[in-house]
């Protein structure tokens, strides 16, 4: 008998199978095994994102008994705040059983209490609440995964193993200008880049050299019921022979926004053209909006410097939806940066996955305006 799991939430999950197996093994998808204990007709699996078998030897019944430990946590993490996040327990046993938990945060949180012991009745769930504290320099590195894990014990150590879940941290934007402050996200990291031609070695000079060659900042602000959006782009050669739709095989800004309440994201286009003019471009609109009209509601200036390209754009709230209480809710943002040398688009540098390959808006950061 085999079952094959996987877990769909980014994080390790542990699964308990009852089974009457004589023996077990998991097996990868390179068909590499390793054996698998069974305790009292119970078994131990932690699964991730990547699919494995269990192999059941002699088996003629076998069964989902739960996961004796899981975390989540609806909060998002803010510098200098809690950040709140249940452990729910389940025993699989027939009689009580004390789980043992030690948790380790990630870098900048320190959790409430380090290690927690509780007895759960046999075939009950308790659930903890529990706490991290968020340092005050908190700064979230986006497309960085930050997780929080648990190691856990139970019964002595009949069943043990580690749990973890995504941590979301949001990004604090100050109300007002975007002048004299420190950028929101700086676009600068290898891990940001996305090129197109990498396994091509006749197009070698195309790949990223460096923040010199493509690299960005980026600044949120506000100025009256307007949202502002300051990007100074980086690049050693602009090139932009498109108009309209096609603007993002040249070098231009897309972002993307997602309010709370709407169905779908907003995806707009800024673009210096290659008379020098400005052109706002919007590929999407939540429902009920018009993407034309959108875009005609922002007002953009561009200018070039040396290999430098500033784009600032002022977008009236009514345009997008958004609301002062919006600003202090938070919403999910995304922007990246196109390039193209004169040889074609090349890739681009983002703040986060889900706006260039595919269209993701969980995996947007998180703005708040404070």
């Amino acid at each position: 008998m085999a079952l094959t799991a996987w877990s769909e939430n980014g994080g390790l999950l542990p699964v308990i199978v009852r089974t009457d197996a004589v023996s077990a093994e998991a097996v990868d998808l390179m068909n590499n095994s390793r054996p698998v204990e069974i305790h009292d007709g119970r078994i131990l699996l932690e699964i991730g994102s990547v699919p494995v078998t269990l192999r059941l030897k002699g088996a003629t019944r076998a069964e989902f008994a739960g996961n004796p430990v899981r975390l989540e946590s609806a909060d998002i993490a803010l510098p200098g705040k809690t950040y709140r996040f249940a452990a729910k327990l389940t025993n699989p046993l027939d009689e009580p059983a004390e789980f043992a938990l030690e948790f380790r945060a990630p870098a900048g949180f320190r959790p409430e209490k380090t290690q927690r012991r509780i007895t759960v009745p046999a075939g009950k769930t308790v659930e903890l609440a529990c706490e991290l504290h968020a340092d005050e320099t908190l700064r979230p590195a986006f497309g960085v995964p930050v997780s929080l894990t648990a190691d856990y014990r139970l019964s002595g150590d009949t069943v043990k193993g580690s749990i973890a879940i995504p941590v979301r941290v949001a990004q604090v934007v100050p109300q007002g200008a975007t002048a004299g402050r420190a950028p929101d996200f700086t676009l600068a990291h290898r891990r940001q880049v996305r090129e197109l031609f990498t396994g091509d070695p006749s197009r070698g000079h195309l790949l990223w050299k460096g923040p010199r060659d493509l690299s960005g900042q980026v600044s949120l602000g506000t100025e009256g019921a307007n949202l502002l959006l300051l990007v100074r782009v980086t690049d050693n050669i602009h090139c932009q022979p498109e108009r309209g739709a096609n603007t993002w095989m040249g070098d231009n800004v897309q972002f993307a926004l997602e309010l709370p309440g709407r169905k779908d994201a907003w995806e707009f286009g800024l673009t210096r053209l290659a008379d020098g003019s400005p052109e706002v471009w919007c590929w999407n609109a939540p429902e009920g909006f018009a993407p034309a009209s959108a875009a005609r509601g922002i007002a953009l200036a561009t200018s070039r410097k040396g290999t430098e390209t500033v784009y600032r754009a002022k977008i009236p709230f009514e345009t997008l939806g958004l609301t002062p209480e919006l600003l202090k809710k938070g919403f999910r943002f995304n922007l990246l940066i196109n390039d193209n040398d004169g040889g074609g688009r090349q890739g681009w540098i983002s703040i986060a996955p889900g706006i260039g390959e595919r269209k993701d808006p969980s995996q947007f950061p998180f703005v708040i305006f404070d």
